[in-house]
């Protein structure tokens, strides 16, 4: 689709293989389900190295059920929109157009802002896993090696500076990278199931009982309430699924991102948790990366060990090459829109890359500011880390709620379209579970808090929000108004320029 009143300066080069591939390769969720953020058994790492669980085996699998059937809500809410408005500004327009004439500008200034500081979190926290897994994947060899902050820190540098490099300059092969990734992601998880579920019978080793694997809930939090801790344990799920950026064809690609990530993790879950002979037993080991001692109880080896650590950390890798495409691009859209300082250098497109080099670029500056956090406080770094998924959700919600409020009237339908009661009551569940859990994804990991154990989410939060407050300020005196490029289809700019008073006469362009 093209924009009618936009000469477009951005190779287009994604079908829908493509878009579903770039959106495996953002939100691929079975190797943060192994990754030290956010690992299967539930737990964080905090400053002192703490593994806290969240129930145990049973409690990932079905905190993972609950995430993946609320999550399919706001996929649906996130697809309607897209095919109602299709648009490169994703949420940031949509958001916009939904706040009406009084609130569109305002909604839509915090939407974009709030969604670009979840992408570009999104790469700080995919940096981390994938140099957290290097470094173990080093010390497999070297059993007296001990790390040290600015091990990691150095390769989370080199991963980040990379990831930033490909986008940049194999932008015009983007497609395929992506195509590749996915053939990695794909064939890692199957792969590693394959040897999880064969080798401990080839060894002798035998599998965890069907009761530790299903029923037996083991709550470590020092949280009584065990429904309280199951809550708590959806931000795993909530974190590794994520929500689907605007694509091409987004409604094909945000319901078939949900659907094969909910099929593949289920399935590596399921056998990792038999492969584990002593899963407690991890909990208490002091590993980087808390998936290898897995795979060593699995294979018996550290040669394979090493193999499946390999096939986890490249479709890890491929998520910071997807995540700084997708950032880059929402950071390019806000300068477009002129919602950022240095608009007019963000929201350029090179002539000779075809792509936001300046924004992809600030978001590597960004991304090695924080990682730099790391060297101080590891539980400052997972505070902007884990803040993703809350960012995430006030971005939508953004958009959704204002559609739900006014009774999901003045947008033409697209193609995808929920009609009647459907509709309202999957906008409502959305709102009702981001809203809920906004609260609930705040709490400290465990008790008694400390400071290493706090969640320091909501302070980041309402500091980004404090910012955004300011630069919406600045930009409002300045005479902020959203630019009307962002429409993409034709019978789109009748709306906008209905809802803002303009008139253009269409037919002679």
């Amino acid at each position: 689709m093209e924009d009618p009143h936009t000469a477009q300066s951005m190779r287009r080069q994604f079908g829908t293989w493509d878009a579903c591939a770039l959106g495996v390769m953002t939100g691929s969720a079975w190797p943060l389900f192994g990754g030290p953020k956010v690992v299967m058994l539930t737990f964080f790492c905090a400053a002192q190295e703490t593994s806290l669980y969240n129930g145990g085996p049973p409690g990932v699998i079905y905190e993972l059920v609950a995430v993946c059937l609320v999550y399919f809500s706001i996929t649906a809410c996130v697809a309607e929109l897209a095919s109602a408005m299709p648009t490169s500004a994703g949420v940031y327009y949509w958001a916009t157009v939904t706040g009406g004439r009084k609130w569109g500008r305002v909604l839509g200034f915090y939407a974009g802002w709030y969604n670009a500081f979840a992408y570009i979190f999104a790469t700080v926290a995919t940096s981390s896993i994938s140099a957290v897994q290097l470094v173990q994947m080093y010390a497999l060899f070297r059993p007296d090696y001990v790390s040290q902050p600015w091990h990691v820190l150095l390769a989370y540098f080199g991963c980040s500076w990379i990831s930033c490099a490909i986008v940049i300059f194999g932008h015009r092969f983007m497609a395929r990278i992506n195509d590749v990734g996915l053939v990695l992601i794909l064939a890692g998880v199957l792969v590693t199931i394959v040897v999880c579920c064969v080798m401990p019978a080839v060894h002798g080793a035998g599998y965890s009982s069907n009761r530790s694997v299903w029923v037996e809930w083991e709550n470590d939090t020092g949280y009584e309430s065990n429904g309280l801790v199951f809550l708590m344990g959806m931000l795993n799920g909530a974190f590794a699924f994520g929500v689907p950026g605007p694509r091409t064809d987004v409604k094909i690609d945000c319901i078939s991102h949900i659907a094969e990530e909910a099929t593949k993790t289920f399935a590596y879950l399921i056998a990792i948790f038999y492969a584990a002979k002593d899963v407690g037993a991890v909990a208490a080991m002091a590993y980087l990366f808390p998936i290898s001692p897995i795979y060593q109880q699995a294979t018996q080896s550290v040669g394979g060990t090493l193999g499946l650590s390999l096939l986890i950390f490249l479709p890890s890798f491929w998520a910071i090459v997807g995540g700084y495409v997708t950032a880059g691009r929402v950071v390019w859209t806000l300068g477009r829109g002129n919602a950022v300082p240095f608009a007019g250098t963000l929201g350029r497109i090179s002539p000779t890359l075809h792509n936001p080099v300046n924004a992809a670029l600030c978001v590597a500056v960004l991304n090695t500011l924080i990682g730099l956090i790391y060297l101080g406080s590891k539980t400052a770094l997972s505070a902007f880390a884990t803040s993703v998924v809350c960012l995430n959700l006030l971005a939508y919600l953004a958009a959704m709620l204002p559609h739900l409020l006014s009774g999901r009237q003045g947008l033409l339908p697209g193609v995808f379209w929920m009609r009647g009661w459907v509709g309202a009551t999957v906008y409502g569940v959305a709102c009702a579970f981001i809203g809920f859990f906004l609260v609930i994804f705040n709490f400290p990991y465990s008790q008694p808090v400390t400071a290493g154990s706090m969640n320091y989410t909501s302070a980041v939060l309402v500091g980004l929000s404090i910012v955004i407050t300011a630069c919406w300020i600045w930009k409002r005196r300045q005479g902020y108004v959203v630019s009307e490029a962002f429409v993409e289809e034709p019978s789109l700019v009748n709306e906008w320029e209905e809802q803002h008073g303009e008139n253009r006469d269409k037919e002679q362009a």
